[in-house]
């Protein structure tokens, strides 16, 4: 990606999500508990279902420029 502020968002979103469900001292101040690897699972799944559709869209506007995909799914 070259959008560097995103890149820092996401960055920082993963990190603050680690820091918020991880760490024991943010646990119990915010009655939180850490999640089992197997409870990521099911949302790792849609991770890789999203960048592959993602990857498709992106194929098919290269292959057909100005076409039905590229006008509505481009802004």
């Amino acid at each position: 990606m070259n959008n560097l502020m995103l890149n820092v968002g996401m960055i920082f979103e993963t990190i603050l999500l680690a820091i918020i469900s991880y760490i024991i001292y943010s646990n119990t101040a915010l009655n939180t508990y850490s999640s089992k690897f197997g409870c990521w699972l099911p949302a790792l799944s849609y991770v890789i279902l999203i960048l592959i559709l993602d990857e498709v869209r992106k194929y098919i506007i290269r292959k057909h420029p100005g076409g039905m995909v590229d006008k509505e799914t481009s802004y």
